[in-house]
């Protein structure tokens, strides 16, 4: 992979795999380019494998100590990607990349899955941390108030925001489904 952002890198060699495949004939790309052309879509495979990982579970932060949680969170979330790759999600990604070229097609797809892997297993995660003490949420995991009025998480000590899920399930389902963020099947 080369420097720079690995969204650019993939968009990059996504775009090179079209441009290769319109302008030179697949039998001749899988014989006498077959080791640059193998090596192009594997390249491509890793950097989108590697981006569905960082959507999907690198944004998620956890207590360190909480292994029991994070156990049930990571079988939960085995659970969601198998019932989306048995409805096959997976597939409908492969398609966007491998034959639309479109990775913005595909990260919308993924984000389907993150929105119930968020709901569905690091939402009840999430709000197991949450508690109120004399009147304001706290959050255990990113140490941070719940500021009602702006729906954000707030540390006054250090002057930082952040925008993380609210403090209930309930909060949470309506904020996707204001958003228009809502599991699609």
């Amino acid at each position: 992979m080369q420097k720079g952002s690995l969204l650019l890198d993939c968009e990059s060699a996504i775009q090179k795999l079209r441009k290769n495949r319109e302008n030179i004939p697949l039998e001749i790309l899988k014989t006498r380019y077959a080791s640059a052309y193998q090596k192009l879509l594997e390249d491509i495979r890793n950097m989108v494998m590697e981006l569905i990982k960082r959507i999907l579970v690198q944004s998620l932060p956890f207590c360190a100590d909480d292994l029991e949680a994070k156990e049930q969170f990571l079988n939960k979330f085995q659970r969601v990607l198998e019932e989306e790759a048995s409805n096959g999600v997976f597939l409908k990604i492969s398609h966007a990349i491998f034959h639309e070229y479109d990775l913005w097609r595909a990260l919308e797809i993924v984000e389907q899955i993150w929105v119930r892997i968020r709901r569905e297993a690091y939402g009840p995660y999430w709000v197991s941390h949450c508690y109120e003490h004399k009147g304001l949420i706290h959050n255990t995991i990113i140490n941070m108030v719940w500021d009602r009025e702006h729906e954000i998480w707030v540390d006054t000590d250090d002057c930082r925001v952040t925008l993380m899920l609210p403090p209930s399930m309930e909060l949470f389902d309506q904020e996707f489904q204001a958003t228009g963020l809502t599991e699609k099947r």
